[in-house]
């Protein structure tokens, strides 16, 4: 336990420039993503970071023959389940677009717009049928 805290602080700084790195991706890359999501995700990280300085700051006044203030172990379960909570965001896939309804197309103006459109270069195209679609 003693070997393996030497070299905590130090990974546990890279895993939340890690963290941070894919929440600025998200924030910035992924508009779909919701906000409030991300923010959620920032602010665990925070919580965390303060958390582990109060250890930090507990272990060393705490001394060797006395229990740890904290394990490597809970410390290490604690940031992966925020990693893995900003990974998800990454997983987050953008939605598809919205298809037309089909009764869209059947409402009169939605008729008229098509047959102009289809229409519009055909010369001998008689206005009168669009009045009797209009009549359906």
């Amino acid at each position: 336990e003693v070997e393996l805290r030497a070299d905590l602080p130090e990974w546990v700084s890279k895993k939340v420039a890690s963290i941070r790195k894919v929440l600025d991706t998200v924030l910035t890359n992924r508009t779909w993503v919701a906000n409030e999501t991300a923010w959620k995700v920032g602010n665990d990280t925070d919580d965390f970071e303060t958390w582990f300085k109060e250890l930090q700051e507990k272990q060393e006044a705490t001394v060797l023959t006395e229990e740890p203030a904290f394990k490597v172990l809970d410390v290490k379960k604690r940031l992966a389940s925020i990693g893995k909570a900003a990974n998800q965001l990454m997983k987050i896939k953008k939605p598809a677009a919205a298809q037309p309804k089909k009764d869209d197309l059947l409402q009169p103006e939605k008729l008229r717009e098509l047959i102009r459109n289809v229409t519009q270069n055909d010369t001998t195209y008689d206005a009168s049928k669009l009045d009797k679609m209009s009549k359906l």
